[in-house]
């Protein structure tokens, strides 16, 4: 008689997650290498590009060209890269500054080999150092969700979970494959939990700090996981983990009130807009933002990524025998998420072909599916389970990376453009970056 899957709590032992050695470096290494090759090699190609992504390409292009924030006063603004009028007359993109300029090294590098082009119209910066900075972090977070998951699994399961992440979540075909703000916020909540695991505050509190600076909502979760720590570990991890939010905030404020004139942490957003949704909408818009956010057939959480799915039934099973902070960090996440949710829904772009918003959630909650994977009694049938849903994940997001997250209509156009503003524009040059402020 065949037996039923034995999903009890098997609780792990202490043997069982070897410590940290030689060869989990060289695994962070030889990971880190081959995603950052895979995902290379799968970045947007052409001129189409979302706003959001443009945005970050203008900007940083801006800052490692013509050293300012502010955009060359012979652009024009434009929603085409959410170009918005600061309180000095200049325009700036309204991305949070932890991803608008996130790509500056890139566009540094690029001047320094090839001397960088200096076009004279916005939409005509190449976007290809934004686009492998985005592939160069996202091989670093899944690197470092590894190293995470070094603190409650063994190396197999680790592996295996920093590469279901790698391959099997949109980490790989939205967030590595345009600068969105994913791929940095996603390394640097990974580097803060490992930070704060590993009792190195200092560490915590920057990646904290710098999570917040690409996705303010996140301090939300680091509040959360600083009351947690505060009752149960002391004062020492709650203030690293708390004071990362509180100078996040801070920076993305200061930033605000020196390039828009008001001190609210929204970089050029729509405020009355965003921050009105926030307060007013209602437990049912949330809820069906959530239910939405995790299986609408466009976007859904679960349906793009079904391992995510099969995890969730060992996570909801072993629950309470979970290691108490990987339970905090879930609670966290959906913390995130709802603000995320309550502010600006579960789409993130009417154009991708994946979900994105929930990325950073998945990363809060990511050690808890980690600890059940560890612990959990795996029968035949529930590991077929897990085997298949993987397989499923990966294909999807294959087919996601391979074919671009932009609709084919929206790309003929953006094409049509670029080749209009090059016949137009593409003779003529900005000059020499000294020259661009005048």
């Amino acid at each position: 008689m065949r037996r039923s899957p034995d999903l009890r709590p098997r609780p792990l032992a202490p043997s069982s997650v070897a410590p940290w050695s030689r060869t989990d470096r060289l695994i962070v290494l030889v990971l880190a290498t081959l995603l950052a090759v895979l995902y290379l090699a799968t970045t947007d190609r052409g001129p189409a590009q979302v706003n959001d992504t443009r945005a970050v390409a203008v900007a940083s292009w801006s800052l490692a060209m013509a050293g300012s924030a502010a955009l060359p006063e012979v652009w024009p603004a434009s929603r085409n890269y959410w170009g918005v009028t600061g309180r000095d007359g200049q325009v700036y993109v309204n991305r949070f500054p932890g991803v608008a300029y996130i790509a500056t090294p890139a566009y540094l590098l690029d001047r320094a080999v090839t001397g960088g082009d200096r076009p004279a119209h916005p939409l005509l910066v190449d976007p290809a150092p934004a686009r492998r900075t985005a592939a160069l972090l996202a091989a670093a977070a899944a690197a470092a969700l590894f190293a995470l998951f070094r603190q409650v699994a063994d190396r197999r399961i680790a592996l295996l979970g920093a590469g279901m992440m790698a391959l099997g979540t949109s980490l790989w075909s939205v967030a590595a494959s345009a600068p969105w703000p994913h791929a940095p916020a996603m390394l640097a909540i990974a580097s803060c939990l490992w930070g704060w695991r590993t009792n190195r505050p200092v560490a915590a509190a920057i990646c904290g700090a710098l999570a917040v600076t690409v996705r303010p909502h996140i301090a939300v979760g680091l509040l959360l996981l600083a009351a947690f720590a505060w009752l149960r570990e002391g004062w020492r991890p709650a203030t690293a983990l708390a004071g990362g939010g509180m100078v996040g905030l801070l920076t993305v404020g200061v930033y605000s009130a020196w390039a828009f004139g008001t001190w609210l942490p929204i970089a050029g957003y729509d405020a009355p807009a965003h921050l009105g949704a926030l307060v007013s909408r209602t437990p049912w818009w949330t809820l069906t933002e959530l239910g939405a956010a995790l299986v609408a057939p466009e976007r859904g959480l679960l349906l793009a990524s079904p391992w995510v799915a099969v995890a969730l039934i060992a996570l909801i099973v072993r629950w309470r025998h979970l290691p108490a902070w990987t339970r905090m960090a879930a609670l966290a996440g959906l913390g995130v998420l709802v603000v995320q949710l309550r502010v600006a829904g579960h789409a993130g772009g009417d154009q991708l072909a994946s979900y994105r918003v929930t990325l950073e959630a998945l990363t809060f909650a990511a050690p808890a599916l980690m600890a059940a994977a560890a612990t959990v009694r795996r029968a035949r049938l529930y590991t077929t389970l897990v085997a298949v849903a993987i397989a499923i994940s990966v294909v999807v997001h294959t087919s996601a990376a391979l074919n671009g997250g932009i609709d084919t209509t929206t790309t003929t156009r953006w094409e049509q453009l670029d080749t209009h503003l090059r016949d137009r524009f593409g003779h003529l040059d900005l000059g020499e970056p000294d020259l661009t402020r005048r």
